[in-house]
């Protein structure tokens, strides 16, 4: 019984982990969101994503490893 708990134990570990970020999937964006924004508006708004954009990667890419050590899973 020791042995089955183990077991659920470490697939809810392994399976709890972060992703690898270009394993991580795009959202639809409706682009009318966007209307009536004007080219430096938009440049603004491009600037701001591209910043988070980088920040969530570096983010997940320290979980993936992260989980990737604590687990010992490579790859």
């Amino acid at each position: 019984m020791r042995r089955f708990f183990t077991a659920v134990a470490l697939l809810s570990v392994v399976s709890a982990c972060a992703q690898s970020p270009d394993k991580v999937g795009a959202t639809y964006v409706s682009p009318s969101v966007f209307d009536g924004r004007s080219c430096q508006q938009l440049h603004a708004e491009r600037n701001q994503i591209a910043s988070n954009v980088n920040k969530l990667t570096a983010d997940q890419k320290k979980s993936a490893t992260n989980d990737a050590v604590i687990t010992g899973v490579t790859g």
